[in-house]
């Protein structure tokens, strides 16, 4: 299981709480967000089964969801676009759960 953190972005301080690698690219149009924030490495890679149980732990609206990660697959991508949860990736390589997990073994 990917460990998480949840993150209240209420003013332009709470920035400085989110990873180093997405401080720059939160701006003021996430204010209000819940910022979801996996703790992996920067070769991680969040698989769609592990977003759905994190997804299932989190009891707040999806409209004001954020989720930062290094990178998500195709399927995790959709799941998030089918929610209508926003998300920055600092990686868009396009794996797919299966090709990803094949290079793990």
């Amino acid at each position: 299981m990917i460990n998480f953190q949840k993150i209240e972005i209420k003013d332009k301080n709470d920035f400085k709480k989110v990873p180093n690698p997405f401080i720059g690219l939160i701006t003021k149009q996430h204010l209000g967000k819940t910022c979801i924030s996996f703790k992996t490495d920067r070769d991680d890679v969040t698989l769609s089964r592990e977003l759905k149980k994190i997804l299932n732990k989190i009891n707040f609206e999806k409209s004001n969801l954020l989720f930062l990660t290094n990178n998500l697959t195709l399927e995790g991508e959709e799941i998030l676009k089918k929610n209508s949860i926003e998300y920055i990736n600092i990686s868009n390589f396009p794996w797919t759960d299966e090709s990803y997990i094949s290079i793990r073994k």
